[in-house]
């Protein structure tokens, strides 16, 4: 063993990275959700609880809504479904038969093949 088997490269954002605590929340998250709770203990104690749930909740992330916290996935899903899913392409289309163009998704699998005639793939 030598020492360039204890060579380590950092990762290119190591400055982004903050230490999870409590429920894999960071500090600035706890102060808040404290802040939040003593405040709500004023009034009642059931209320203060109540609010440090809630506050939580809020500030989870759950793999379940795609790694999101609970109010974005709540909007995200509100948008979707009472806003637009209408899609908008440009009007450039391939000049003649010879050319082609090809529309993939994310993970690169095929949605639409345009050229002389426009294509849909099957759905199996």
């Amino acid at each position: 063993m030598n020492v360039n088997d204890l060579q380590y490269d950092w990762p290119q954002n190591v400055l982004g990275y903050e230490a999870r605590l409590l429920f894999g929340l960071t500090v600035n998250e706890l102060l808040v959700l404290a802040g939040i709770g003593m405040a709500a203990m004023f009034v009642h104690l059931l209320l203060g609880l109540a609010a440090l749930i809630l506050g939580v909740l809020m500030m989870l992330r759950f793999e379940a809504f795609g790694n999101r916290r609970m109010p974005e996935y709540l909007l995200a899903r509100l948008r979707h479904r009472f806003g637009s899913c209408e899609v908008t392409l440009p009007r450039i289309l391939p000049a003649d038969d010879d050319e082609e163009l090809i529309i993939t998704d994310l993970n690169g699998a095929e949605l639409a093949r345009m050229g002389g005639s426009i294509s849909w793939p099957s759905s199996n």
